[in-house]
């Protein structure tokens, strides 16, 4: 009888920490362990190609031009671009036009934020740019 009386008591504590432990994983959804990043060219219902990426942002890079380049975790193929009508030299990164115009600013400052804190991100890229697809769609998750 004392014998089981000891193993309930090092089962309840043992239990309660499983059971937190699941909860803190399935109801943490920006937790870096779910995030899994992917990119795929298609066609839009209009017959118009373009590529998504799905992920987050490794690294982002400007230059003296002004050309903001968007680092992914999963590489756009630049031969399923070409089949959509994107022709890209590099798909390991997105572009931004130079910065200056509005639009690219909010853009540039969802990109930073994203990054910067980790969240993920949907990228909609329809044309290129200095041979990386140019992003001309953000959404921040």
């Amino acid at each position: 009888m004392r014998n089981n009386k000891a193993k309930l008591i090092i089962a309840i504590p043992t239990a309660v920490i499983f059971f937190l432990l699941l909860v803190v994983l399935i109801f943490i959804p920006e937790n870096r362990f779910w995030t899994k990043s992917e990119s795929a060219c298609m066609q839009n219902n209009k017959g118009e190609g373009y590529c998504e990426y799905v992920g987050q942002i490794s690294y982002l890079y400007s230059n003296f031009n002004g050309l903001v380049l968007v680092g992914f975790e999963s590489p756009v193929d630049v031969e399923h671009a070409a089949k959509v009508g994107i022709n890209i030299r590099n798909g390991s990164a997105g572009s931004l036009l130079p910065i200056g115009t509005p639009v690219n600013e909010v853009m540039l400052e969802q990109l930073l934020m994203a990054h910067e804190k980790g969240r993920k991100v949907k990228l909609h890229m329809h044309d290129s740019q200095s041979g990386y697809p140019m992003i001309d769609y953000v959404w921040v998750y």
